[in-house]
């Protein structure tokens, strides 16, 4: 099966990512789910097959080269999160504020 099918098998060979995100590594600064490497190429969602990440969704740069864009998709997710709660903290910060001032006394 080829590196650049969607959602193949491979790990390995071509697609060897060394096992821990460029991204984490402080390659790409890339957050939430990639869509392009940094070489412009399209960027494939791969399976993991190996012992040690069996079944582990993982993204890729098409060129499946070892210095381009890998990213684990828990990792995307956990940017996602991140910046969600982020969003939240900050809105709930903010409705704090305009409650206080309507009603003149601190909330808690």
């Amino acid at each position: 099966m080829s590196c650049n099918s969607r959602n193949s098998n491979v790990e390995s060979g071509g697609c060897n990512s060394g096992m821990i995100s460029n991204v984490e590594a402080g390659g790409f600064n890339s957050r939430g789910f990639p869509v392009k490497c940094k070489c412009g190429l399209d960027v494939v969602m791969l399976t993991s097959s190996t012992p040690k990440n069996p079944g582990r969704p993982f993204f890729r740069c098409k060129s499946c080269k070892d210095d381009h864009l890998f990213k684990w998709v828990e990792d995307c997710m956990y940017d996602r999160v991140e910046r969600r709660w982020t969003v939240e903290q900050k809105r709930n910060s903010e409705m704090e504020k305009d409650d206080e001032s309507v009603l003149g006394v601190p909330l808690f």
